[in-house]
């Protein structure tokens, strides 16, 4: 309900923006859908919308600046309740196709959610839909730039696990993605100064 929210998520994405050469943004609406007092979020369902437009005419301004366009992605719970306690417009946001992407979840594990309706208005919209296949948000972290490889040939990627690719008595290093290798070469760091990481 308050300016001063918005204002600060907005900064906070295009500050993501300024300093990262990202090919877009997802809004999670579904990890904790309470933006409004749920008595009063229908009614206030627009502030949530214009939010959106707002966060989509940033991308195509950053996208016009760097001469390729940025994707705007949604992640919303599917459940017509939740939508309305949570004050936000589904239909409105996939009829006007407020982002090329929708992401739709139950956060419950349920695969055999009835995503028909759904389906049908983003395909008559022209809007992509992903039903999650997992109960929750997942982290993936992906990146353009040249990293060492740190894996063996034969390593096969395993979903909702970590893979420990060093032993240590003293110290754990939790790292994702293009950060891994840097977290090695601090291993190896501690390890001159006697500390087994």
């Amino acid at each position: 309900s308050f300016p001063e929210v918005r204002n600060r998520y907005r900064a906070a994405i295009a500050e993501v923006l300024e300093w990262y050469d990202v090919d877009g943004i997802e809004l999670d609406f579904s990890r904790s859908p309470y933006f409004f007092d749920p008595a009063e979020a229908w009614e206030k369902r627009g502030i949530l919308t214009r939010f959106v437009r707002d966060i989509r005419a940033l991308l195509e301004k950053v996208g016009k600046q760097r001469g390729r366009p940025l994707t705007l992605i949604l992640r919303v719970i599917s459940r017509d309740r939740a939508l309305t306690t949570a004050g936000i417009d589904l239909r409105q946001w996939i009829t006007q196709r407020l982002a090329p992407i929708l992401v739709i979840t139950e956060n419950c594990g349920n695969f055999n959610q009835d995503i028909g309706a759904w389906r049908d208005l983003c395909r008559k919209a022209g809007v992509a839909l992903y039903p999650a296949a997992l109960d929750g948000p997942v982290f993936l972290r992906l990146s353009r730039l040249p990293v060492p490889v740190v894996h063996p040939a034969d390593y096969a990627f395993a979903f909702g696990k970590a893979a420990r690719l060093r032993d240590g008595q003293d110290l754990t290093i939790v790292a994702a993605g293009v950060t891994v290798p840097a977290a090695l070469e601090a291993a190896t760091a501690l390890a001159a100064d006697g500390i087994d990481a």
